[in-house]
């Protein structure tokens, strides 16, 4: 009886490892075609940007030849050129990815239905439909970071370089910050996600959290000062509202705006911590994982917290600025915190007058009420008066005096 309970786990480990097998090289076949196309699409695509520039330079050399009276709409020429070309990269990836997502979908259906028929050999298969799951949106979710890349960032970049540019070079560094280093930090845990399948799910998480956190915290921290100047240059650019109008109708964005797109980075920390809770849920006690997972989802937790509390920092601080007329000559200070808004007498010159103090982590603003009922029956709008910056060491001195009440 032994030797054929051994002889049964044997067996066991041997389907296992050859269906691990299996779905390695399905996965390696279809990295390597997705390469292939990735690499033509990508040079087409470099082509039809540089075709737009030299469309531009034609048409500042043909308004200063003929003193405006023949201009080259080569703004719509351009546009036109590279929404065709990216229209065909993503339509080509498309039709690639249906391909792969096809196949890859009928083989794990496949795989299910052996597991379904074989439930007392494998793991619960809800298990490894939800780890499939977080690879199916981590490739969703960097297949839009390239997006962001590549259709948006890139030629807005390199046309800022050009007297005719859709917006400055500040406005495309504002807007899209440091979307390429997000970009790579998840295409190297897709990567990960993809060679391991199902197994060490939790560690590489836990070997990418660093590198997560160090990427997307630039982001967040500039995600409602980016979304604003957005919004204006939207309303106010009209060579840039036609950008994203083309761009959109020209692409397969899944009917996403820009919008949708940038604010995608600020929701994905939250939803691979959803994600993992899943897991956690349907992994069983002594599966070798199920330590880590909790590892994992508790740093993941951490730093949820953290970027939930910056956001509502940044929010407060957009507010405070967006009241104070001339707020931008306060110097400044990316971790800045608002502690509290009071009334105060200060001596300046001779007589003490009445300001309205604005009290940071880094120093005092003084203000004078300007006009009362603009945003709201308890809100005023300020005009900025002095700020006068503390050292840490003077702030803490501070904190030990309360005003009254």
């Amino acid at each position: 009886e032994k030797r054929e309970e051994k002889k049964k786990k044997k067996e066991k480990k041997e389907k296992r490892k050859k269906k691990k097998k299996k779905k390695k090289k399905a996965i390696q076949t279809t990295y390597a075609s997705c390469m292939k196309e990735e690499v033509h699409n990508s040079l087409l695509l470099i082509f039809s940007v540089l075709l737009a520039i030299l469309f531009y330079q034609i048409n500042s050399y043909m308004s200063e030849s003929f003193n405006n009276q023949l201009i080259v709409p080569a703004c719509t020429v351009g546009l036109v050129l590279v929404s065709g070309a990216i229209g065909y990269h993503f339509g080509a990836k498309s039709a690639g990815g249906a391909k792969s997502n096809s196949s890859s979908s009928s083989s794990s259906s496949e795989l299910l239905d052996d597991d379904a028929t074989n439930s007392e050999e494998e793991d619960n298969p809800r298990r490894d439909a939800i780890i499939q799951e977080i690879i199916y949106t981590e490739q969703t979710y960097v297949g839009f970071l390239l997006v962001l890349e590549e259709i948006f960032y890139q030629p807005l970049d390199t046309l800022s370089s050009f007297q005719d540019a859709v917006i400055s070079k500040h406005d495309v560094d504002l807007i899209f910050g440091n979307v390429p280093k997000i970009r790579k930090s998840n295409q190297r845990l897709l990567h990960l996600l993809e060679e391991s399948q199902d197994s060490n799910i939790s560690q590489i998480f836990l070997s990418m959290m660093e590198k997560l956190k160090k990427s997307h915290k630039p982001y967040l921290e500039n995600f409602t000062k980016a979304r604003v100047r957005k919004e204006y240059l939207v309303e106010h650019n009209r060579d840039f509202e036609r950008f994203l109008r083309v761009i959109r109708h020209a692409t397969p964005c899944e009917g996403k705006t820009l919008a949708d797109i940038l604010i995608m980075p600020v929701q994905r920390m939250p939803r691979y911590e959803m994600l993992l809770n899943d897991l956690l849920k349907y992994t069983p006690d002594d599966h070798p994982e199920y330590t880590s997972i909790q590892e994992a989802l508790t740093k993941l937790h951490e730093i949820s917290v953290f970027m939930n509390e910056n956001n509502r920092r940044i929010e407060v601080l957009r507010q405070v600025s967006g009241s104070i007329s001339g707020f931008e000559n306060v110097p400044e200070n990316s971790e800045r915190t608002f502690l509290f808004e009071g009334e105060c007498s200060a001596t300046r010159g001779k007589m003490p007058q009445q300001y309205t103090l604005f009290l940071f982590d880094d120093g005092f603003l003084f203000t004078k009420k300007k006009s009362k009922k603009i945003f709201s029956d308890n809100d005023y709008l300020f005009k900025f008066v002095e700020f006068v910056p503390v050292s840490h060491e003077t702030f803490i001195e501070a904190c030990s005096w309360r005003p009254n009440g």
